[in-house]
């Protein structure tokens, strides 16, 4: 006896197939877009953590600019030599936004650099560009940026506005000093951080990239309260000499980012 196909079976199992194929599908692009909507965004979250980047104020000689809050670069246009630019911004372990909280242990670097673009005038006439990064040690700032100088401090008594009590965060005396790890060394208030800096080379400019960071418990832990760092990124451009003169235009750029990682336990030498 011959037993013929089951035909609804076979349509039945070619439809769920169908269907679990579409479900991975699915998954795949919401993880997509997940992480593409994730990259750039105020809160940097891992699973159900929450470090929320809050901009502030941003100042050119006391002045408050406008500047765009959905990217981490802020460009400041038709400055002048000796002037101050004042960032004032916050990490917290609330967003803002949606008022989360934070609900695992992170470890949160804040990144920033400064650079300065010119538009240099040749004794020919013609017109070249030149880039040039802030070092956080004021004697490497030599040449074009020659009395520039660039500091992270905290902001204690303040909100994320101007005002309030400056803690400077400084990097070690020199570029051997910097091993880059004792840059976080206080959990509390950041008083004995130190600012880390990694350099790297784009073209003929020499990056300079600097760094701090702290621990932001889970919300639910007993030892949690409710955190928040304020901050001020102070820029001082270079004074006029005589290599500033032959300049046709220039602009600082200022970067700052919030990188949040989840870890298990925070380092002994640290823990409260």
């Amino acid at each position: 006896m011959t037993t013929k196909p089951n035909k609804t079976r076979s349509f039945a199992a070619l439809f769920l197939l169908l269907v679990f194929a579409a479900y991975i599908a699915v998954g795949a692009v919401t993880y997509s877009r997940f992480i593409d909507g994730f990259v750039g965004e105020s809160a940097a979250d891992v699973a159900q953590g929450v470090a929320y980047y809050g901009r502030g104020s941003l100042y050119y000689n006391g002045e408050e600019l406008a500047y765009s809050r959905e990217s981490d670069e802020m460009v400041i246009s038709a400055i002048a030599p000796g002037e101050t630019i004042d960032y004032y911004f916050s990490v917290s372990d609330i967003d803002a936004l949606t008022l989360a909280r934070n609900e695992v242990l992170l470890q949160v670097r804040v990144i920033f650099s400064v650079r300065l673009e010119l538009l240099l005038e040749n004794e020919d006439g013609t017109n070249t560009t030149q880039t040039l990064y802030f070092s956080a040690r004021d004697a490497e700032n030599t040449g074009y940026l020659q009395h520039g100088q660039c500091s992270l401090s905290t902001v204690s008594n303040a909100g994320s506005g101007s005002g309030g009590t400056l803690n400077t965060i400084v990097p070690p005396s020199s570029a051997d000093a910097d091993t880059g790890i004792d840059y976080m060394t206080d959990e509390n208030d950041l008083t004995n951080n130190r600012l880390h800096t990694e350099t790297t080379t784009d073209g003929d400019a020499t990056v300079y990239e600097h760094m701090t960071g702290m621990y932001l418990r889970p919300s639910g832990d007993a030892a949690h309260t409710a955190q928040e760092y304020n901050f001020l990124l102070r820029v001082v451009l270079p004074s006029q000499t005589d290599t500033l003169t032959n300049y046709v235009d220039a602009r600082v750029v200022v970067d700052v980012r919030i990188e949040a990682e989840q870890i298990t336990e925070i380092p002994q030498a640290f823990a409260a």
